[in-house]
């Protein structure tokens, strides 16, 4: 048996240090390239402002929700980080007053 080198990347995010999970595999670690792993980021709506990566949650903090209406129009969320933004009486929740 021999043992082999290999260079993996995993992807942190630049505002709360939350690491991205490759859902395919199951692990937060790739071994094929830095710009793969930023294509599995940006398929999960990572960001990349510059130089930094953002994970969905801050790049809604930075840039704004992507609201979008849910398939009954009862709720409106996030596209990009999944929150609920609105409730079905349309009241903001507290997180966003």
């Amino acid at each position: 048996m021999s043992a082999q080198q290999v260079t993996v990347w995993e992807l942190r995010c630049d505002g709360c240090n939350e690491l991205l999970d490759d859902p395919e595999y199951g692990s937060t670690m790739v071994a094929e390239s830095v710009d793969r792993i930023r294509e599995i980021g940006a398929g999960q709506e990572w960001s990349q402002d510059g130089d930094t990566d953002l994970c969905p949650s801050c790049t809604c903090a930075r840039v704004g929700h992507d609201r979008q209406p849910s398939i009954t129009g009862s709720f409106v969320y996030c596209g990009r980080c999944s929150e609920t933004l609105l409730t079905a009486t349309a009241e903001p929740k507290a997180a966003f007053l």
